[in-house]
């Protein structure tokens, strides 16, 4: 590489670099040899090259010049700078003044020459530009009227002491207008080369607004969550390690709440991500105006929020305040203007300081609580207490043998009688999925169904739950056991699964099923959550022959106009209305209630958990087809479900 190459080279890197140096001067003679063409500082490293190429110049032209003075300033912009060489020769020609003011007016950033008492003596067009005057309008000026600064004085002050004291003064000055402009400015001394002494200041001021707008925007994305607009994840660990070292100092009880949206993948599944998206607005909306001013509410993940309540003097009050925010939550939400979504929480507690003293071990312990309070049915909270983290290992050891228990033949059924009230005959059953832990002996549903909703093994564990009722009512039928229909409950993803008719239909007809013998259980908030997607199930279920039956109504929120749209045979009434008949009129009320709609829209009823016999009565009266419960039989395998059946070939059970 040439001189010429390096000299480029050299040039485009320290420019590049944008290094900021002070105003200088060095002069060097022709008639010796730079030691280095880079120097030790990276300050000096434009200037060195220059005047090597200078000398080099000189050298190879035999120009006899005296000296060369090389002036260097690079200002405070990246990739930003400009150098000049003043060569000048035994004819002492004159600098041009003229060359020197286009080459500031061509600059993007202000450029003022400044006196003693901070007066404008000159500035470019830049300036004029920032300040909206011309330049005649701004000579004479002083800074102090330009500023907008609480103590601009003692600012000025301190600007000239720290230059002449170390040669530049760097920062943040805001000038004054409507709405203020705020920039970064440096000012450096301009030395006078005959007394070589300091005379004027030069200020280089650059407009950083949009900078400043761009880190606000960048400061709010990585703390704030776009969607809901709640401080995130990330800022609610920095209030919460606050607020724990405030109570520390202050011996003060917080609660934290973490608060989980019930089944919200499902009504993303269903509904597509856009209006799960609103669901979360709206959920948000709620809860923000359900908390005090000195809480701290944030959205932590997908669906999943986190409160931290310091306004807590007794443990009660959380208590309070947790069944507040999933009340808030609960009424029915209109999405797009016609679709209603009933979406419910479930929310863990841990308290400072008796659950955790560190922000790590209060939030594991409250994901703990949240845990158990899905497990305990959702739409409810529940406070850590020791001993959950040995449920929640055993809960992660279910999780990891439900992937093998199908495969290990670990499923089987318990079957519970139907049976018809006025005459005590039995018209079918109830399909009841049990599992044989080999640990953990014989489990329910409400230990593993969830699980095996959120691993996906729900789908071939509800093919095989088919294929098997299909299979013990045929050997039922070949026995002669009169036996109706077995009913078997459909979970959310299979309620989901696009395919689920086209396999309920192969199933039938590889069991040599008559397909009014299975019905299949829908939740009444499962048919309301989608109604469109349920309306066009239960069509295809109906136009293969299966019967349908709508599961715990009357548990929660119901919305009559739905059941129209549903071909359904068969209402089962929640059995948490039957419990309180005797005593409780409300309850009483709304079963004889939703025994008179049943049977107005040419539908059978059936009461769940029928255990006494005044409840057996109650019914009775008020004409309710068919009833199941302890009263009858509990769920039992299907050996000793057959010899119960014939017992009760006629007859009232009681």
């Amino acid at each position: 590489m040439n001189i010429h190459s390096r000299l480029i080279s050299a040039i485009a890197v320290a420019i590049t670099a944008g290094v900021l140096v002070s105003h200088g001067v060095w002069e060097l003679s022709v008639a010796s040899k730079p030691t280095s063409s880079i120097g030790a500082l990276l300050e000096l490293f434009v200037a060195v090259v220059l005047a090597a190429w200078s000398w080099y110049q000189l050298r190879h032209t035999q120009h006899a010049l005296p000296t060369t003075r090389v002036s260097l300033l690079t200002l405070p912009a990246p990739r930003l700078g400009f150098a000049w060489i003043n060569v000048k020769a035994h004819t002492q020609l004159d600098e041009n003044p003229c060359y020197h003011a286009m080459i500031l007016d061509s600059m993007a950033d202000a450029v003022f020459i400044i006196d003693h008492g901070f007066r404008i003596l000159d500035c470019n067009r830049a300036a004029e530009a920032l300040l909206g005057r011309d330049n005649a309008e701004l000579k004479g000026i002083a800074l102090n009227q330009l500023l907008r600064a609480q103590q601009v004085d003692t600012l000025l002050k301190a600007i000239d002491t720290t230059v002449t004291h170390t040669g530049r003064w760097q920062g943040e000055l805001c000038f004054g207008n409507s709405q203020g402009i705020l920039t970064e400015a440096i000012f450096v001394p301009l030395m006078d080369s005959s007394t070589k002494r300091q005379g004027t200041l030069l200020g280089v001021v650059r407009d950083i607004r949009e900078r400043k707008a761009a880190e606000t925007h960048l400061g709010y994305a990585a703390n704030y969550d776009p969607l809901t607009a709640l401080p995130n994840r990330s800022l609610f660990r920095d209030r919460l390690d606050q607020v724990l070292a405030d109570a520390s100092w202050q011996r003060r009880q917080i609660a934290l709440h973490l608060i989980d949206l019930d089944n919200f993948k499902l009504i993303n599944e269903g509904l597509g991500h856009a209006q799960g998206d609103q669901v979360l607005q709206r959920i948000a909306q709620r809860l923000g105006a359900a908390v005090h001013r000195s809480d701290t509410l944030a959205r932590v993940g997908g669906d999943k929020f986190a409160l931290i309540q310091t306004s807590l003097h007794r443990v009660e009050q959380s208590a309070f305040r947790a069944q507040h925010l999933l009340d808030v939550v609960e009424p029915t939400l209109t999405i797009a203007g016609e679709r209603e979504l009933n979406v419910t929480a479930s929310i863990g507690i841990a308290l400072y300081p008796e659950n955790g003293l560190a922000t790590e071990e209060l939030t594991h312990n409250a994901e703990l609580a949240l845990s158990r309070a899905k497990l305990e049915g959702r739409n409810a909270y529940c406070f850590f207490v020791r001993g959950m983290e040995e449920e929640m290992r055993v809960r992660c050891a279910l999780e990891h043998d439900l992937g093998q228990a199908l495969t290990h033949d670990e499923f089987l059924f318990h079957y519970q009688p139907q049976v018809e009230l006025t005459t005590g005959r039995v018209i079918g059953c109830e399909a009841l999925i049990r599992w044989h832990h080999p640990k953990y002996g014989l489990l329910y549903p409400s230990r593993f169904i969830s699980m095996a909703e959120e691993s996906g093994a729900i789908i071939p564990l509800g093919e095989w739950s088919l294929r098997e009722v299909c299979r013990q009512l045929k050997v039922w039928q070949r026995e002669g056991l009169p036996i109706g229909h077995i009913a078997v409950n459909l979970s959310a993803v299979q309620f989901r699964y696009p395919e689920f008719a086209s396999l309920v239909d192969q199933v039938l007809r590889d069991a040599s099923v008559d397909p009014a013998c299975l019905e299949l259980e829908v939740t009444e908030s499962l048919a309301m959550e989608n109604p469109e997607l349920a309306a066009s199930l239960v069509a295809q279920l109906k136009r293969l022959g299966v019967k349908l039956a709508i599961d715990d109504f009357g548990a929660g929120y119901s919305s009559l106009g739905y059941l129209k749209r549903f071909p359904v045979q068969m209402l089962k009434i929640d059995r948490s209305l039957i419990d309180e008949l005797a005593t409780n009129g409300c309850d009483a009320a709304i079963t004889i209630a939703v025994i008179e709609l049943g049977h107005s829209l040419d539908m059978h009823v059936l009461a769940e958990g029928i255990e006494t016999r005044e409840q057996l009565d109650f019914l009775r009266r008020h004409h309710c087809d068919f009833g199941q419960g302890t009263s009858f039989a509990a769920a039992m395998p299907a050996g000793e479900f057959a010899a119960c059946v014939r017992r009760f070939a006629v007859g009232d059970p009681l």
